[in-house]
């Protein structure tokens, strides 16, 4: 897997990682099973998505960026988190570096 840049989010089918380096990339995809890393998408900060293949995808859904942006919130102890609404997703990096 060759990846164009740092930072990038790994959107799994019910979470999301961000990732500001190869040794946090290789964390973040230890226990993922073959099945689940198909479905894993790299987000980078301009909003290009990719598989983990690095073949070009649709852009991901802004609702479900969003809510899996709140949801990782949620888990890290933030509250009203129900308040943030992504417009594009660019605002998911801040978001996600300051739990990380």
């Amino acid at each position: 897997m060759t990846i164009k840049s740092y930072p990038l989010l790994l959107c799994f089918p019910v979470s999301i990682d961000f990732i500001n380096n190869e040794e946090c990339l290789k964390i973040s995809l230890y226990y993922i099973d073959k099945q689940t890393l198909k479905d894993v998408i790299v987000i980078y900060e301009n909003g290009e998505c990719y598989n983990l293949s690095q073949q070009l995808v649709s852009p991901i859904n802004l609702d479900t960026l969003t809510r899996l942006v709140q949801q990782s919130l949620i888990n890290e102890g933030q509250c009203c988190v129900e308040k943030i609404l992504l417009t594009s997703p660019s605002q998911a990096f801040p978001l996600l570096k300051s739990i990380s």
